[in-house]
């Protein structure tokens, strides 16, 4: 049977069992802000595997690209906006926070014996089938992660040693007001079985668990990115210092290429078609929340911004 052009959609558990939902993609590039939204427009055709088949159908996909690098993020700090920027260009394929990639990733959560090995192997079978060449002018991979994906660094980092790394942030106090717009996943306690948020203390507020989470994020992220393995980015780079953001990909673009990426920022990231406006803020935070802000995040913050100054 033909794999190519199939792509995992979703993985369901059944017991111990992974169900693993594919589409057909035929010829449309990933170009929306997220892996999900591109597959949506796919024909309703559907296939199904398992682990294991996976493992087999990735092996006879040829030719595959290998991951040029990989975005690490807080949450709501313009990872999608740098995403889109580098889907703009054909070369590029940008896979935006896959869910099969997640499930990969925390397959342990759903499975007993699944140890890192383990995890590797899934990992770099699902990135190949994400990585099949369908276009000859496709050379690189970029691969954006889920938030809560930053502590999963050192399994990233042995499956693709020679891949870039980056992380981007921003303020807490923006990431705050997005979440109590409307929290993300990860921002909900018990959602997520196998995040490292399963560790947070017990009879945290709503509030708490929230400003922990962060914490915890940038906590891993300084971890991880503080001995240069990589780069970290503030919100404000990304059109400040688009052309270094780019060096460090070892992106070396014409001057009508860099035009191109930069004709994102016009945009609104998660709504392409719709003209980018600065949120007008109305909400604020409270003064609880303020607090927590001060407490437990200020100076994970602080340190990364210590990181951010050698960029």
């Amino acid at each position: 049977m033909d794999w190519c052009r199939w792509y995992p959609k979703d993985v369901y558990y059944r017991c111990e069992s992974a169900v693993i939902d594919w589409r057909f993609l035929g010829d449309q590039r990933f170009t929306a802000p997220f892996f999900e939204q591109t597959l949506r427009q796919a024909p309703p055709a559907t296939r199904n595997s398992s682990w294991q088949q996976l493992a087999q159908i990735a092996q006879r996909l040829n030719p595959v690209i290998e991951p040029t690098g990989f975005i690490f993020h807080s949450s709501r700090c313009g990872s999608t906006l740098l995403s889109q920027m580098l889907a703009r260009l054909p070369e590029n394929i940008v896979i935006s926070e896959a869910p099969v990639i997640d499930m990969a990733l925390r397959s342990s959560a759903y499975e007993t014996g699944i140890d890192d090995t383990e995890k590797i192997m899934r990992l770099q079978n699902v990135i190949r089938v994400l990585g099949q060449q369908r276009f000859a002018n496709e050379t690189r991979l970029f691969i954006k992660l889920d938030a809560w994906s930053i502590a999963e660094f050192p399994i990233i980092a042995r499956a693709y040693p020679q891949a870039a790394k980056l992380f981007l942030y921003r303020e807490p106090a923006a990431i705050m007001l997005s979440h109590q717009r409307q929290p993300g996943m990860h921002m909900i306690p018990g959602l997520l079985p196998g995040a490292p948020f399963d560790a947070a203390p017990a009879n945290l507020s709503f509030e708490e668990y929230r400003v922990w989470v962060l914490a915890a994020i940038f906590k891993l992220a300084y971890r991880y990115f503080n001995h240069r393995q990589g780069l970290c980015v503030h919100y404000d780079d990304i059109t400040q210092r688009t052309e270094q953001i780019l060096a460090f990909f070892q992106l070396a673009l014409t001057t009508s290429q860099l035009q191109q990426i930069q004709g994102a920022i016009k945009f609104d990231a998660k709504a392409p078609s719709l003209t980018y406006q600065p949120y007008q803020q109305q909400a604020q935070l409270s003064d609880e929340l303020q607090q927590l802000l001060h407490r437990w995040l200020y100076q994970p913050y602080q340190a990364l911004e210590q990181i951010r100054a050698h960029f």
